[in-house]
């Protein structure tokens, strides 16, 4: 499906493009991810589904986004109580700042933080809440990020099936209350297993529940895409 940009948000000063979309019906939020010399920083916008493709409007949300780490910015969104849920991509126990999660109204008035329970290195992507209310997250470990985000993952439960790889991705659920976002413990984590087309570092970016069967994720990597299925919890 095409997309039609405004060129004034083409034009916004350190734009490196969209990292994260979640649907309402025809409207359609995005975030775009800012990289300015020592400053990151996202923007969320709107658009609109029509016949022929996405056309997203030049009004945007400013989001400051909780610590400053290169190209790290609002990996995450998606719909929580008629609001944006969106979530910063660095959620480890060095984050020194307990916020980096942001629920944003449609209206685009300014986002409220609320805290995130720590999960290791990075996060992202999201699915819509489920009939129970879980959301599910991807969960990243990536070593080269290992140094910069001074953080282990220990006890990976998917680490017996990874093999040579370390620390593979997983698939964690998700509670929001007024408290914050923590880790719903009702639901084991879900183990991305490996495909030799990911590579030793796969990249997994984008994530969708299939009804009520499991998960499709896709990594956003050059020159090789993967699109894969994780199976639910049955």
């Amino acid at each position: 499906m095409p997309i039609s940009i405004p060129k004034s948000l083409e034009e916004i000063d350190g734009y490196e493009g969209f990292e994260a979309i979640t649907f309402d019906g025809d409207e359609v939020y995005l975030t775009i991810e800012v990289d300015r010399p020592n400053k990151m920083l996202a923007y969320i916008v709107k658009g609109m589904v029509t016949p022929n493709g996405i056309v997203v409007s030049p009004k945007a949300l400013r989001v400051d986004v909780p610590e400053q780490y290169d190209n790290m910015g609002l990996e995450g969104l998606t719909m929580y109580d008629r609001k944006l849920l969106a979530l910063f991509e660095v959620n480890n126990e060095q984050l020194p700042s307990a916020s980096s999660a942001y629920l944003c109204p449609k209206s685009f008035e300014e986002c409220t933080p609320i805290s995130m329970q720590n999960l290791e290195y990075r996060v992202t992507g999201l699915t819509r809440p489920s009939r129970s209310g879980e959301i599910w997250a991807i969960n990243m470990v990536v070593e080269y990020y290992s140094d910069m985000l001074k953080s282990n993952r220990k006890n990976n439960p998917c680490n017996e099936i990874s093999g040579a790889i370390k620390n593979y991705p997983t698939l964690v659920p998700l509670n929001i209350c007024t408290e914050g976002v923590f880790r719903d413990m009702t639901y084991p984590v879900l183990c991305v297993k490996p495909h030799p087309a990911m590579g030793d570092q796969p990249n997994f970016e984008g994530l969708v529940r299939l009804d009520d069967k499991g998960f499709l994720i896709i990594t956003d990597q050059y020159p090789t895409t993967v699109f894969g299925f994780v199976r639910g919890v049955e």
